[in-house]
């Protein structure tokens, strides 16, 4: 009984591992904060409402983006 409860919970963990897999993380390194988008997954950053920003170092990203294009 022993045997066979140790080896479902090593394959529920095995499955459980490789679900975690496809999703986003949020971690920090050294200082770093990482975001890490799911594997062939966008990182997207979204404002609603007038007046919203995305800054980064104070420069409104979005602002410069449409400098740009």
């Amino acid at each position: 009984m022993t045997l066979s409860l140790a080896l479902w919970c090593l394959l529920l963990l095995s499955q459980s591992h490789a679900l975690l897999d496809d999703r986003p993380r949020i971690r920090t390194e050294g200082g770093h904060l990482l975001l890490e988008g799911a594997p062939g997954k966008n990182i997207s950053f979204s404002t609603r409402g007038t007046g919203a920003a995305v800054a980064v170092n104070g420069m409104d990203v979005a602002e410069t983006f449409s400098l740009v294009s």
